[in-house]
C-alpha cells in the first residue's frame, strides 16, 4: 500500500466521522431526554394509579423522582446519569397524568 493511498483512505475515514459524531451526540441527547420523560411519565402514572385505588399511602418517589402524589401535583425527574436533563409530568384533578413541559436542559455536565 503506497502513501498515497494511505492518505485517501485517512481523508475518507475523517469525512466519515464528521458525518457520523454529530448524528451520534443528537441520538445521545434524544435518548436522554426520553429518558427523562418516561421517568417523570412513569411516576405520575403510579401516582395516578394508586390516587384511582384511593390508596395514595402506598406510594412513594422512585429515585430521582421529587413530588408529592395528590391530585393536581408535579413530579420532576432528574437522573443522576441524566444530569444535564429535567422532565415534569403532572396529575390532572380528574386524576390523568399528562406530560406538562418538555424536558429542559439544566446546567452541562463535563
Amino acid at each position: 500500500m503506497s502513501l498515497l493511498e494511505l492518505l485517501v483512505v485517512l481523508l475518507i475515514l475523517g469525512g466519515m466521522a464528521t458525518l457520523v459524531v454529530p448524528a451520534y451526540i443528537a441520538l445521545k441527547s434524544r435518548a436522554r431526554q426520553s429518558a427523562a420523560d418516561a421517568g417523570a411519565m412513569a411516576a405520575a402514572r403510579a401516582c395516578a394509579a394508586s390516587l384511582a385505588n384511593n390508596d395514595p399511602a402506598s406510594y412513594s418517589n422512585p429515585a430521582h423522582v421529587t413530588g408529592t402524589c395528590r391530585k393536581g401535583s408535579t413530579h420532576a425527574y432528574t437522573g443522576a446519569s441524566i444530569a444535564t436533563l429535567q422532565s415534569s409530568a403532572s396529575i390532572s384533578a380528574e386524576g390523568a397524568s399528562t406530560r406538562s413541559t418538555t424536558a429542559q436542559r439544566l446546567e452541562e455536565s463535563p
